[in-house]
């Protein structure tokens, strides 16, 4: 049987390269306060997420103007959705008992001067456009709404990086 071997260092920006990749997704934050989102227009890059966190004591929606790309149903105070956004457009969306309520998410492609990487990012794959029924809380703790937690999606994707690093240095020695 031939065994493959590979130069460490081609291995190693196989490697490096996998991991940038992994690490270029990224989640941004929409407060819902005031009956109002902020702010009320967001840029990011395809392949980012939102996450729309309701901060006011009244129930709110996320809701998009276009039917049935996205809904997070009622948020009650503390309650949070997330949507990843993997297309470059711009969407118009509100709230569907405050229909005054409206934003925006502006979608750039990757590379092309989209929005800044804030602080906290998670990286991960995109979950389904939209999710159950929010979770209820008995304290103003955000709670997660979308179908793969971003800490999840996270350690899967440090879990996928560490097996192909592990197969990578088995072809370079």
């Amino acid at each position: 049987m031939h065994c493959l071997k590979l130069n460490p260092l081609l291995a190693t920006l196989l490697a490096a390269t996998l991991f940038v990749s992994l690490a270029k997704a990224a989640e941004h934050l929409v407060n819902i306060q005031n009956n109002a989102f902020s702010p009320p227009s967001i840029t990011v890059n395809a392949g980012d997420t939102v996450r729309w966190v309701n901060l006011d004591a009244v129930a709110h929606t996320s809701t998009s103007d276009t039917a049935g790309l996205w809904d997070s149903k009622s948020l009650a105070k503390g309650q949070n959705f997330t949507r990843p956004f993997g297309t470059e457009a711009t969407y118009t969306y509100h709230c569907t008992p405050h229909p005054f309520m409206k934003g925006t998410v502006i979608v750039k492609a990757q590379g092309t001067g989209g929005a800044p990487k804030p602080s906290a990012s998670t990286t991960g794959s995109q979950p389904p456009a939209s999710g159950g029924n929010p979770t209820s809380t008995s304290t103003p703790t955000p709670t997660q709404r979308s179908e793969a937690p971003a800490t999840r999606r996270a350690d899967v994707s440090m879990f996928a990086l560490l097996a192909i690093l592990v197969f990578v240095q088995q072809l370079a020695f």
